[in-house]
């Protein structure tokens, strides 16, 4: 059995499908990012590396980014953060950023 996925590259479509060898180990994430990994790191990361491990990878600078727009767009709109508030602490952590998760 294969689970197709679609995805958009380049505003054209790449058709990647899960085999069952992903399945089975568990592998259920259909993201842009986890999709477009070539088999051997994905396999690798994914399959190979335990959590613990993998926790230990250095994070992407593009997620970090999203991941606190999200969070400052969630607490401007469901906290009632105001938005000089939101922007010393987007600040205040991309100062302290790394590159680590």
């Amino acid at each position: 059995m294969h689970r197709t996925i679609l995805s958009n590259e380049s505003m054209g479509n790449d058709l990647r499908t899960i085999d069952n060898c992903y399945t089975k180990f568990g592998l259920t994430n259909t993201s842009k990012s986890e999709n477009s990994l070539p088999d051997d790191v994905r396999f690798f990361q994914r399959i190979v590396l335990t959590p613990k491990e993998r926790s230990g990878l250095p994070s992407n600078a593009s997620f970090f980014m999203g991941t606190l727009i999200h969070e400052a767009a969630q607490n401007m709109l469901v906290n009632k953060v105001k938005l000089d508030e939101v922007t010393k602490i987007i600040n205040e952590k991309v100062k302290n950023y790394d590159g680590t998760k």
